[in-house]
């Protein structure tokens, strides 16, 4: 978990300064990590990076780039839960306008 905590702020530095590679390179091994067979890896990515993201402004507005459809309706409970229902329905219209 303290793991995911560390790559989220690394995350929000390479956001925030446009390094667009790192920011790449963290949400693929995230997307990796998160399709592991452990539980316990599944759950610490989750709960200590990808379900933060929508809690950004600028960062839930490129979540359709960096997942799938499929992928956001996984995170959609999570999503939903820390950055409520209006933040969500945000991202939902993203995906639809792409």
């Amino acid at each position: 978990m303290v793991l995911w905590i560390e790559l989220h702020l690394e995350f929000q530095n390479a956001f925030e300064s446009g390094d667009a590679s790192r920011v790449r390179r963290i949400i693929e091994y995230a997307k990796w990590c998160w399709n592991a067979h452990d539980g316990d890896t599944v759950n610490a990515v989750g709960c200590g990076f990808l379900e933060h993201l929508p809690e950004h402004e600028g960062m839930r507005g490129r979540i359709p780039e960096w997942f799938t459809r499929a992928e956001f309706e996984r995170l959609r409970a999570a999503f939903t839960y820390h950055a409520g229902e209006a933040a969500v329905a945000e991202i939902e219209n993203r995906y639809r306008g792409s």
